[in-house]
Parts: structure tokens; sequence; C-alpha cells
């Protein structure tokens, strides 16, 4: 019996260690957000989270709006060609009108070409003019190198600045498509959500962070739903 119960032990003891409640188990279905929707939401690993998790939530060179100490994180990988990213860019800045425990990480991908990477550079390079030309460079259809700096002269960002902060927004865009890679996106937007703390990963409490990758393409009542959801359970 005593041989049984260490090797239960054992067993146990060898397992990642989870939330007791994770927030995918306690989201309910409604008329805006649907069970196969609730399906799609893939649970990240502590290991995932040991790794790339500071990168994907607290990355000082990410832009964030809403509440930048609230403890539900939506993260939009998005480009600044992608039809359906300039549909929802404003509701979803929007979303932390509703929510004040939301932030919104931004992180940029240039996934249609130069004009993609130049916009997505320019953006990160524009620090506290960022919302500024976020909102220039999502309402602009057309998007070409010179617009964009034309947008960035508009927004008071600068060709010096630009040149002066290449290197970061460089690095920024490689931390966002290494990112893309290890979750494997395919798309424009794709969205992560999480119930997550700074204190967990200074801690290392990995396996307390409900993180979620979201598979499918959910529309904004679906995301607004699942926020409201994320922030009503204490996962």
């Amino acid at each position: 019996m005593l041989r049984f119960c260490f090797l239960m032990f054992l067993v146990f003891a060898s397992l990642p260690v989870y939330a007791v409640a994770s927030c995918k188990s306690l989201l309910v279905p409604t008329a805006r957000l649907s069970q196969s929707e609730i399906n799609s939401l893939i649970p990240l690993s502590p290991d995932f989270l040991k790794k790339y998790g500071q990168t994907l939530f607290f990355d000082h060179d990410s832009p964030v709006s809403g509440n930048e100490k609230g403890q539900v994180t939506l993260v939009d990988f998005y480009d600044y060609q992608c039809a359906y990213c300039k549909q929802i860019a404003r509701p979803l800045a929007r979303l932390g009108d509703s929510f004040p425990e939301m932030r919104l990480v931004y992180k940029p991908l240039p996934m249609f070409g130069d004009e993609s990477r130049a916009a997505a550079m320019a953006v990160i390079s524009a620090g506290s003019r960022f919302h500024d030309l976020h909102n220039r460079l999502i309402e602009q259809s057309n998007l070409s190198e010179s617009s964009i700096r034309q947008l960035a002269e508009e927004s008071h960002v600068p060709a010096s600045v630009l040149k002066s902060k290449k290197e970061m927004a460089e690095h920024e865009l490689n931390r966002n498509l290494e990112l893309m890679d290890k979750l494997d996106l395919t798309g424009t937007p794709s969205f992560v959500i999480a119930r997550v703390t700074p204190s967990q990963f200074q801690k290392g409490e990995y396996g307390a962070v409900s993180a979620y990758f979201i598979s499918d393409v959910l529309d904004v009542s679906a995301l607004k739903e699942l926020v409201k959801q994320f922030s009503q359970n204490p996962c």
C-alpha cells in the first residue's frame, strides 16, 4: 500500500501544475458566444508560457491600451493591410470602456509584404504617439511606404525618430514573428486571451496562468462576450 501511494505521488508530482479552475471550463455559451467558439480556445501550456509568456503579455516595446494593470489581457496580432483587422480595430479599442479590467496588447505583423512591414515598424517606433498613428494607418485604405512616412509625420513621428528607433523596432517585430511561428498563426487577426499578472511570471507560477490562443475567427460581439466572462470569472 505504501509503495502504491509512493508511486501515485510520483505520477502526480510529474504532472504540470494548472490553475484549479481554468477560465475555459467556466465559460458559458450565450447568444453572442457559441459553444464551438468556446471550443476554439486552445490552452497555452506552462512550458510555452515559461519561454514566451513574458514577451507575449508584458513586452515593454509592445503598445498597450486600456488598463495597463488589468488582469484580463487580449493580445491582438494584426496587419495594417488586413481588411478585417481594419474593420474591427476601433470596436476592439473601445472594449476597454466596457471592461475596466482589460488591457489590449498590440502585435503588428508584416503578413502582406513590404508596406505591412513599414507600417509595423513605424507604429512600434511611435512611442506615446502610437494611438494617433495606429488610427491613421487603420483608416488609410491603400498604404505605400511614402504614405506611411507621411502619416507618421502627421502623427508627430518624424523620419529622424523612425531612423533612431529602427533597431528597436526590428527587434520587436522579430519577437512578434517568433510568437507568430510558435503559436502557428496563419492569418490575421489572431488573438490570445488570458487572466494574467506580472507577478505570476516573476514568481514562476506559469501553471496558474489561464491563457488561450483563439483558433477561430471571432467577431467583435463574441470577443466582447469572451472578455466579459473572463472579467467576471476569478479563474
